[in-house]
């Protein structure tokens, strides 16, 4: 762990590789994902909405901290994160461009899938840096930095997606192309410095598992902020998954003023 002082300049450009990735990530969940199984099966879009985020969601609960343990364990001259961060990018770019080519709810299922198992390798490794670089007195700077970082890219990933929302495969891939090269700029500053020995660790799926608990008697703090952010997000969710088609539904919207007032929102 470095126990050096992070410059204004690492904060910065750390904040851009999240600006890339949740450009390329996030976008889709917003709008991007339910407009196109709106296009796809109008007859039963919530389900199929629901069965396509409930399947990434259940593959991404699984692959990330499977893709954190591999990366803290890599060797290669690459680094420990570089290679993770910069194969599952583009494998994830790669996806989203072919995800708006799928013709039925299980293509989707599918195509986001994919998406979910490769772009988690890219986002478990990049918030890796966070205990490899930030000394413990500043990893509030890298909550700002992921939040700051995260936000921005949100935002454009959106209004990339609403401008290109009669083109659905611009609509995904333009995104996430832009993102992929923003994450390049990063990964080509960052120094990863290779790992020198191997750690001597429990299997990658024990420690996986074994991450997933805690004696909530000797860690209640931790047990409250797990509790409320469980609640926080399931709230937060339920809104963002189904206000695209409350809009198109109840006030009877286009696809194009949706995806508009998405980034407005």
């Amino acid at each position: 762990m470095n126990e050096q002082p992070i410059s204004r300049q690492f904060f910065l450009m750390y904040a851009l590789a999240f600006v890339g990735v949740w450009m390329a990530f996030i976008a889709p969940t917003m709008s991007g994902l339910q407009i196109r199984i709106g296009q796809v099966d109008p007859a039963h879009k919530a389900s199929g909405l629901a069965l396509v985020l409930g399947v990434g969601a259940l593959l991404a609960l699984v692959s990330n901290p499977i893709w954190g343990q591999l990366s803290d364990r890599h060797m290669g001259r690459w680094g420990r994160r570089k290679p993770f961060m910069f194969f599952g990018g583009l494998a994830g770019t790669v996806a989203l461009f072919v995800l708006p080519l799928m013709q039925t709810v299980v293509g989707v299922v599918i195509a986001w899938s994919v998406v979910q198992l490769v772009f988690n390798a890219a986002i478990a490794a990049l918030h890796a840096i966070t205990s490899d670089m930030f000394p413990e007195s500043e990893r509030g700077k890298a909550s700002v930095a992921v939040g700051v970082g995260g936000g921005v890219g949100t935002v454009l990933g959106i209004g990339l997606s609403a401008a290109l929302v009669k083109t659905p495969i611009l609509m995904f891939g333009v995104p996430a192309l832009l993102g992929f090269i923003i994450l390049l700029i990063f990964l080509v500053w960052y120094q990863d410095a290779p790992l020198q020995e191997a750690p001597v660790r429990a299997g990658v799926l024990k420690t996986v598992l074994d991450s997933y608990s805690f004696n909530w008697r000797q860690a209640p703090d931790f047990g409250k902020l797990l509790t409320g952010n469980f609640f926080i997000l399931i709230g937060l969710n339920i809104i963002t998954t189904y206000q695209v088609y409350v809009m198109s539904d109840r006030l009877g919207w286009s696809d194009a003023k949706v995806a508009s007032m998405i980034t407005v929102i």
